[in-house]
């Protein structure tokens, strides 16, 4: 049974593409620069970071396989063991298997402490923060049904905005089911230019006007984006055992899914077969 499903956004024929199709995993890639189109393979130009991730989630769901994991992917990515032996792939396999997260990534350099490169730091076996870089990002079957589609209505002032929305609805649904995997260690190349404000007043009036108006009374909220990353929870507070699809049975109690941010949401879904209300 193929359990991983990974989805790339790639300029020209992806490295990984063979690498990454075996007995277990499943690998799509999305062409944004070159047109090259098969089963596994299209072309869509013209195309937003966070349009591309979307449009590859709905081609994963059509091909019916039951994924326990979507892998997202940009195609410079450099998924690293720290400890340099090995597989680094199969190793986040077995993390996978391990610790059972709803989302997942790999350390990175700005998480946590901006200016502390991974390397340097303590090598515990995981940590589990509140900010996480969407080079590549892991989300569990259950977990993508409320946390995706991105989010792409501010997409024209900045392409990083979808993933901030998207570290807060985490946060609120997986606090303790979010993990980095410190074992791993992601590494990326340059980019395209994109659009990529980061001033982070207009991203909090932002978030406080699209995301907070759903919000009820009863669901926690923390602090608006920080300026300082450097928070997480104490690894020991990862739980292994609630329910990764717990959301469903706080879904209607918790949030009002009359305002946009859910209504895009559960139309996405809907097309796609999946009933969330």
């Amino acid at each position: 049974m193929k359990k991983y499903c990974y989805l790339f956004q790639a300029r020209e024929k992806l490295p990984l593409f063979d690498r990454l199709r075996t007995e277990e995993s499943d690998c799509f890639v999305l062409y944004f620069r070159n047109n090259i189109e098969n089963d596994n393979e299209f072309y869509f130009p013209n195309s937003s970071w966070s349009q591309g991730r979307n449009k590859l989630l709905e081609f994963a769901i059509s091909k019916n396989i039951d994924y326990e994991y979507y892998i997202f992917a940009d195609d410079d990515i450099d998924l690293q063991l720290k400890n340099g032996n090995g597989d680094s792939f199969n190793k986040l396999h077995e993390l996978l298997d391990t610790y059972k997260p709803a989302v997942s990534f790999a350390d990175y350099w700005w998480h946590l402490k901006c200016n502390e490169y991974p390397h340097t730091r303590k090598n515990e076996g995981i940590r589990v923060p509140i900010c996480y870089d969407a080079c590549m990002n892991i989300f569990h079957k259950n977990a993508i049904k409320v946390l995706l589609p991105y989010e792409d209505k501010f997409d024209k002032i900045s392409w990083w905005w979808s993933q901030e929305l998207l570290n807060h609805v985490s946060w609120d649904f997986y606090d303790n089911k979010l993990v980095q995997f410190n074992e791993l260690l992601l590494v990326n190349g340059k980019s395209d230019p994109y659009p990529r404000d980061s001033d982070l007043r207009q991203l909090n009036r932002i978030f406080t006007e699209h995301y907070l108006p759903s919000i009820k009374q009863t669901v926690k909220q923390h602090p608006l984006y920080p300026e300082n990353r450097s928070f997480e929870l104490n690894p020991d507070s990862y739980i292994h055992d609630i329910p990764i699809n717990k959301y469903k049975l706080e879904f209607l109690t918790n949030y009002d899914l009359s305002q946009e941010y859910w209504t895009k949401k559960i139309e996405f879904w809907n097309k796609l077969g999946y009933k969330l209300k």
